[in-house]
């Protein structure tokens, strides 16, 4: 009797465990059912499809002058090289203060101390002869990078610069400051070209566009006009204002458009 009992019992369970798995499996079919319609709805495969591309340009005057410029110091005692390198530093900032230059236009990028060895002290003529590396001074490298917002002033700045302590003028960069606006009208003007290119193609091509399936935007690539002027350890004092052209800049945005045909 027990024993009927006891499989009665087995017979339910296995049962229950039959019946729990088809319907695990029902609900995981019916989910990948249900994710091919909503695909199908959506991404319609087998679709004819063409693709459009164009660029769009605007031409700016840059209204922003970004200079990067260093003072180097060499010396023995690396306290008197980091003293001398500051002091010099602190004039050419105190110098574009007064030129009118807000604080938070400039700022520290830089601030290298690196020893300087001697590789060869010990060679005779040699060749062969190893030679130990041997410390004979300090390098002190500090870069700042300025914002000029006045470009009128760009030339009188680099002019008067020198004779504030800094050797050197690594680049002048010319851009926009705020290009979103110019980024959005190149962005409209390339769909435009494109959904117009597309337009005519498919009067060509004797076909009729559909919806718009995709929009891409390939990227924004800015050109930005510069000047250099690059002055070794020791350069010399420039008197008059350097003669600095701003140029003009490019923004572009390329854009491609997918059509459905019909």
């Amino acid at each position: 009797m027990d024993q009927n009992n006891g499989n009665h019992c087995c017979s339910k369970n296995l049962i229950h465990i039959t019946l729990s798995i088809f319907l695990i499996v029902a609900a995981i079919a019916g989910l990948v059912w249900a994710w091919s319609i909503y695909k199908k709805a959506n991404y319609p495969t087998g679709a004819s499809t063409i693709a459009v591309s164009a660029e769009g340009k605007i031409t700016v005057k840059p209204d922003l002058a970004v200079i990067n410029f260093s003072v180097v110091t060499q010396g023995v005692d690396p306290k008197n090289v980091q003293k001398t390198n500051d002091e010099k530093m602190a004039k050419a900032i105190n110098y574009l203060k007064t030129a009118g230059i807000d604080e938070k236009d400039i700022k520290t990028t830089s601030y290298n101390l690196a020893p300087q060895y001697n590789y060869n002290w010990c060679n005779t003529g040699d060749s062969h002869i190893y030679c130990p590396p041997k410390l004979v001074s300090y390098t002190l490298t500090q870069e700042v990078q300025v914002k000029l917002r006045n470009l009128e002033k760009v030339g009188e700045v680099i002019g008067n610069l020198p004779e504030q302590g800094v050797n050197e003028i690594s680049s002048i960069n010319f851009t926009v400051d705020n290009d979103e606006a110019f980024k959005t009208e190149a962005r409209q003007q390339a769909i435009t070209k494109a959904m117009t290119q597309a337009t005519s193609v498919a009067k060509a091509a004797d076909i009729k566009l559909g919806r718009i399936i995709n929009i891409a935007e390939s990227g924004y690539s800015p050109y930005y006009p510069y000047a250099e002027k690059a002055m070794g350890l020791g350069g010399v004092a420039v008197s008059a204002p350097s003669p600095i052209q701003s140029g003009s800049q490019e923004i572009t945005v390329d854009i491609s458009i997918t059509y459905e045909i019909k």
